[in-house]
């Protein structure tokens, strides 16, 4: 089993090396599409500098929390669609192009995510990250703390992305299509640039539950700027950590209903 899981691994791993590769042979496209990609990073930034010039902004937090807690948003869903781009996945169990990967020895998982996932994605993460180094130089943080964080951050994301692979094979089973997940998923982009807790009890009871995105940028905020609340912590693990399981089970049962569309 554990040389099963390392040989999927490497192979995850060694394919980005040909994926950039081949992303990188044409640099003016290359450059075109992480300029573009850019603007993901640069628009919460601006909207939130607007936001706080004009008015006192969010009540209970400060501007460089609120960068950073959409600086953190961008990257788990950046993370999340690098490596599992729901729309490329909904394309090729469609138009037959998935039929070639599945008979390569390695799980199902892996492969979906080496072939489609979504190297565009990858300024969106670096530019994330740049701009929460940006928002920390102004803020007071531990590093302790910080560790919680990383740790509720990392599991919040596999969460996430175990749901949209879920989804997804949901999308194509009942829809063939996957049209609605990136409406979902634009939706869910715009509104993870503010605190689940600004939307009041429905959505944030939405993004909490049944899409679990809050674990991926607004519970590890909470827990960064709020101090460390065990409740929070220990609860915010173990669920995140049950709802990858459920949907990682729930997506391979999904994929059962798979049949080549070259008949």
């Amino acid at each position: 089993m554990f040389d099963q899981i390392k040989e999927n691994i490497m192979y995850l791993l060694i394919s980005q090396k040909y994926k950039w590769l081949s992303f990188l042979t044409y640099r003016l496209q290359a450059f075109v599409w992480i300029v573009a990609s850019s603007f993901n990073v640069i628009y919460p930034l601006v909207t939130i500098t607007v936001i706080y010039s004009i008015s006192s902004g969010i009540a209970g937090w400060s501007y460089y929390q609120l960068i950073f807690l959409a600086a953190t948003a961008s990257a788990a869903m950046g993370m999340a669609w690098y490596f599992a781009d729901a729309s490329n996945i909904i394309d090729g169990l469609l138009y037959g192009s998935a039929d070639k990967i599945f008979t390569r020895p390695y799980g199902l998982l892996t492969l979906l995510m080496v072939e489609y996932g979504d190297v565009i994605a990858a300024p969106t993460i670096i530019g994330a990250i740049a701009l929460m180094a940006f928002a920390a130089l102004h803020l007071q943080l531990s590093a302790q703390l910080l560790l919680y964080y990383l740790v509720l951050l990392s599991l919040g994301t596999i969460a996430y992305a175990m749901f949209l692979l879920m989804l997804t094979a949901l999308a194509y089973k009942y829809f063939r299509r996957g049209t609605f997940i990136w409406r979902m998923v634009n939706f869910i982009g715009e509104a993870s640039n503010y605190p689940i807790s600004a939307y009041g009890f429905v959505v944030a009871g939405l993004f909490s539950t049944v899409i679990p995105i809050g674990f991926a940028y607004y519970y590890p905020s909470v827990l960064l700027f709020g101090g460390f609340n065990a409740t929070l912590f220990y609860g915010s693990a173990v669920f995140c950590i049950a709802i990858s399981v459920a949907c990682y089970k729930a997506f391979y049962l999904l994929m059962r209903s798979y049949t080549s569309a070259k008949g």
